[in-house]
């Protein structure tokens, strides 16, 4: 019987362990926050967009785009797609 409670003990020791690196994997791959560039407002498709209908924002680096926009002049005076 002690035997049986040792190898359930072990296991579930396993486990907790693996629990809390994952949750350290996830937070660290959202830790931090980076300044992008968002819509302001809502913009029509075909309209060109303007400094004054862009906004920042911070966003965890774990979701962010690999094209995200960071300088509002890198879309300033674009057509907006549909």
């Amino acid at each position: 019987m002690l035997r049986n409670y040792r190898v359930w003990l072990a296991a579930a020791v396993v486990f907790a362990v693996l629990a809390a690196v994952s949750a350290v994997t996830v937070v660290r791959s959202f830790a931090g926050a980076e300044r992008v560039v968002v819509a302001g407002r809502d913009l029509t498709p075909g309209s060109l967009v303007q400094a004054s209908d862009l906004s920042a924002a911070d966003v965890p680096r774990g979701a962010l785009y690999p094209d995200a926009v960071r300088v509002p002049s890198e879309v300033a005076g674009m057509a907006v797609k549909g």
